[in-house]
């Protein structure tokens, strides 16, 4: 009932041929799970610092709007706004009356054109620190 051909020795050598089954198979095997356990560690490590660093950098934008209008509005801004009103007035007191009769008549075309360019400028500068700086004097 045996059927004639290689024995069945020959057959398994022929089937675990490609086997590792040297001394130190243990300590390559656990090498090896190590680092690719290290390689998953430091992903995850990556993964959460990217996130944190997302999250933190959320909270310190919405944060700073708040900081910086708490910052900005001080004793010392307040008195500088009251001279300037001061200031303002006295100049305007002293103007002829044509001077005054036309920025009476253009203040809000005048206040406009100010506030569009003061909300340009910080677009401006960006603009300009984008710029290429290859300018060479000879």
């Amino acid at each position: 009932m045996t059927t004639p051909g290689p024995s069945l020795d020959a057959r398994l050598a022929t089937l675990l041929k490609g086997l590792d089954t040297s001394a130190d198979f243990d300590a390559r095997v656990m090498s090896r799970v190590r680092a690719e356990s290290a390689a998953v560690a430091a992903e995850e490590f990556r993964h959460a610092r990217l996130l944190e660093s997302t999250r933190y950098g959320a909270a310190r934008r919405q944060l700073s709007w708040r900081t910086r209008v708490r910052r900005a509005v001080t004793l010392d801004t307040v008195g500088i706004a009251v001279l300037a009103l001061f200031g303002a007035e006295a100049v305007w007191a002293g103007l002829p009356p044509q001077i005054a009769e036309f920025l009476r008549q253009y203040a809000p075309q005048i206040l406009t054109g100010i506030g569009v360019l003061l909300g340009v400028a910080p677009i401006i500068a960006l603009g300009i620190g984008r710029l290429p700086r290859k300018l060479e004097l000879v």
